[in-house]
C-alpha cells in the first residue's frame, strides 16, 4: 500500500499553485538540499544561489509533478541544477568550505573537528560521483533507499550496494 507522504501533500498544494504550501515545501526541504549542495562542493554563497534557483524551477515544473514521491522529484531537480551549474572540471577540483565548529568548542576540539572534515571532504571526492551522490543523500539529506534509487534512476539493491561500499571506502579513509 502507497501512502502519501507529507512531502506529497504539500506539493500536490503547491502543484494547485498554492504559495503558502510553496513557502512550507521550501521549509522542509531547504536544509537537506542544502547540505547536499554543499557536500557536492558547492560553496556556501553559491549553494544558496543553486537553492533558489531549484525551488524556482520547482515553482515552474509543479504542473509536471504526477502526485508521488515529492522529495526525490525535488532532489532530482536539485542535482539537475548543480549539475548545470559546474562542468565536470570545476566539480572534481571544488574543495568545500569546512563548516565551522561550534563556538564554545576548545581550539583542540576546533582542530580535530576542522582536520575531520578535511579528511572527509577528501574521501568523499575520491569516491565515484554516483558512489558520492548515493552517501551524501543518504547520510547528509536523510533520504531511504527508494527516494535515492528514483532520483538517480537505478534500482533500489543498486543504491544498497553503492551506499555499502562508499561506507566502507569512507571507514577506511577515516581510519587512516
Amino acid at each position: 500500500m502507497d501512502v502519501e507522504s507529507d512531502d506529497d501533500r504539500l506539493m500536490n498544494r503547491v502543484r494547485d499553485g498554492d504559495r503558502t504550501a510553496f513557502n512550507r515545501l521550501y521549509a522542509v526541504l531547504s536544509g537537506g538540499l542544502f547540505s547536499f549542495l554543499r557536500n557536492r562542493g558547492v560553496a556556501h554563497d553559491d549553494a544558496a544561489d543553486v537553492l533558489q534557483n531549484v525551488f524556482l524551477r520547482v515553482w515552474h515544473s509543479r504542473h509536471q509533478f504526477t502526485g508521488r514521491g515529492a522529495r526525490p522529484w525535488v532532489y532530482t531537480i536539485a542535482r539537475n541544477c548543480w549539475l548545470d551549474a559546474s562542468s565536470a572540471a570545476t566539480r572534481r577540483a571544488a574543495h568545500p568550505e569546512t563548516t565551522q565548529p561550534p563556538a564554545d568548542s576548545s581550539g583542540e576540539d576546533n582542530y580535530i573537528a576542522r582536520e575531520t572534515a578535511h579528511v572527509l571532504q577528501a574521501a568523499l571526492a575520491q569516491l565515484p560521483e554516483q558512489t558520492s551522490d548515493v552517501v551524501l543523500m543518504s547520510r547528509f539529506s536523510s533520504m531511504n533507499t527508494q527516494e535515492i534509487a528514483e532520483v538517480l534512476g537505478i534500482s533500489d539493491g543498486n543504491v544498497k550496494v553503492r551506499l555499502h561500499r562508499g561506507l566502507q571506502a569512507l571507514k577506511e579513509a577515516l581510519h587512516e
